[in-house]
This record gives C-alpha cells, sequence and structure tokens, in this order.
C-alpha cells in the first residue's frame, strides 16, 4: 500500500497510560485517532 492510498486512512493508536500533550500532538489529528482502548490499534505508545 503506498502513502497515496494511505492519506485518508484513519489510524487507531492505543495509549497504555498518560501520554504527553505535547507528544500526541506531533500526529495529525486528520490522519490519527488516539484511544485508550480499542480492539485492533495501528501501534501502540506507551511512555516510560
Amino acid at each position: 500500500m503506498t502513502w497515496e492510498m494511505n492519506r485518508t486512512k484513519m489510524f487507531k493508536i492505543l495509549t497504555l497510560n498518560s501520554i504527553s500533550v505535547a507528544g500526541l500532538d506531533r500526529l495529525p489529528r486528520d490522519h490519527y485517532q488516539i484511544l485508550s482502548e480499542t480492539q485492533h490499534p495501528a501501534a501502540i505508545i506507551q511512555d516510560t
């Protein structure tokens, strides 16, 4: 799948704990949906 095909797709990002707003702001909201619960995330973010 090329970037052109993916441009309109919304990616679900699972956060396992409280993530800084400054860090989450790096993910454009028109491409990424930040969730604390989801069945099939595209990625998982965890703050250490």
